[in-house]
């Protein structure tokens, strides 16, 4: 990133700041030459000299996600009174950033690089399965009866900072003491927190009773829309930081729940 005014790269470790100056040297914290060095000189953006443009932006170096799935799908369009859909997906999804041409946090910390340590596994947000169904069956008299069901594996999450990045070492709430790599002593990401947290697996069952009719030219339909329909209010999250003052609640605790069961009556009409 490159601020108009000072006009240099910056990025924060911790209480330390290094920089690419005007000049194209740098106060990179560490040893250069390291063999796991994580610096990046002005040639690998493309640039001879410091640009003169508010944003840089770049492929991560060492950066790379890897996902794997499949979907299957199965439907029956409405025929003798009833139709249905059904889909099984599957996902596996592994890497080391999240950053898509965006001004993320990963370029702004040294310990978020794709070449750090301890910041490659599965990638957060990945569900490894789900299953939907739907359906629905029509009688002659006007009743229609419909219901979907959805069953999700639980959402992977990372353990988290309050400020939404990984868990680091030499934190209070850390397990392990900053250490070193690629020369440099620092609040690496501690190990087993990227991508660790598999949250519950849940389900829900919706239903919806309908009624068509006709009066003359006016087409009516009432309808009684159950959702939740067995009341299962299941955990689908669990809280991915060490302490969230606001919700009194720590690390592993159950935050976010399937709704409880709830109807909704309504009708329409048509002319």
């Amino acid at each position: 990133m490159v601020d108009r005014e000072e006009r240099h790269f910056h990025t924060y470790i911790g209480d330390a700041v290094y920089a690419y100056m005007d000049d194209g040297t740098t106060l990179y914290p560490g040893p250069v030459d390291h063999p796991d060095s994580l610096f990046l000189g002005l040639d690998y953006f493309g640039f001879e000299q410091f640009p003169d443009s508010p944003w840089v932006i770049a492929t991560l170096a060492g950066g790379w996600r890897d996902w794997e799935g499949f979907e299957v799908i199965f439907r029956k369009r409405l025929v003798t009174h009833w139709q249905c859909i059904a889909s099984y997906s599957y996902t596996d999804a592994e890497g080391n950033t999240n950053s898509d041409s965006s001004n993320s946090q990963q370029a702004d910390y040294i310990f978020l690089d794709p070449r750090a340590p301890n910041f490659t596994g599965k990638l957060p947000g990945t569900i490894h399965h789900m299953v939907k169904l739907l359906g629905s069956y029509s009688w002659d008299n006007g009743i229609k009866l419909g219901a979907t069901y959805r069953w999700n594996s639980g959402l992977i999450e990372s353990r988290l900072l309050a400020t939404g990045i990984p868990m680091v070492s030499g934190v209070p709430d850390s397990t392990i003491d900053p250490y070193e790599y690629a020369g440099i002593t620092t609040n690496w990401i501690e190990p087993g927190s990227v991508g660790t947290v598999e949250n519950p697996s849940w389900d829900v069952l919706d239903i919806r009773i309908q009624y068509n009719h006709r009066f003359g030219r006016v087409g009516t339909e009432f309808f009684v829309d159950a959702f939740n329909v067995f009341n299962d209010q299941e955990v689908v999250r669990l809280m991915p930081l060490p302490y969230h003052g606001g919700m009194d609640l720590y690390f592993g605790e159950p935050f976010e729940f399937v709704p409880p069961r709830r109807f909704f009556i309504g009708a329409r009409a048509s002319f």
